[in-house]
Order: structure tokens, then C-alpha cells, then sequence
């Protein structure tokens, strides 16, 4: 049986880095015109987001998701 300290090492290694889900639909699918961006957080690692303009909007909204899914859900 393995021992506490290796059972919650494990542990949090599964939390901390998660399998990436795949992208399987595009915002194009329904209708929206969309363009892939990205730029870099303040450690370097690249933000990769998608940019769906509004005609008329002058607003932006910023959506963040859970560690195991992606832009798509």
C-alpha cells in the first residue's frame, strides 16, 4: 500500500495538471465569425482564446473555464 505523503503527491500532480480536452466544435459551426488569438500571461505562458466580435458592441467579455475543459466546454 502505498504511503500518504506518495498518495497525495499523486494526487495533486493529477489536479495541478490535467489531460487537455480536445477542441471539437468552432464558434463558425453556429454562425459566428470568430478569429483564434493569442498572447502571453505575465509568466510567459501563451493564452490561446477566441476573439467573436459583435457589430455595434463597443463591450468585451472575458470567460475563463475549469482546468480540465477548454474554450469549447
Amino acid at each position: 500500500m502505498p504511503d500518504t505523503s506518495q498518495m497525495l503527491t499523486t494526487l495533486a500532480q493529477g489536479l495541478s495538471t490535467p489531460v487537455r480536452a480536445p477542441i471539437l466544435h468552432t464558434p463558425d459551426e453556429y454562425g459566428m465569425a470568430y478569429e483564434e488569438i493569442s498572447f502571453p500571461s505575465l509568466d510567459g505562458t501563451p493564452l490561446e482564446a477566441w476573439w467573436i466580435p459583435r457589430e455595434g458592441s463597443d463591450k468585451l467579455v472575458i470567460v475563463n473555464h475549469p482546468m480540465p475543459m477548454n474554450r469549447y466546454g
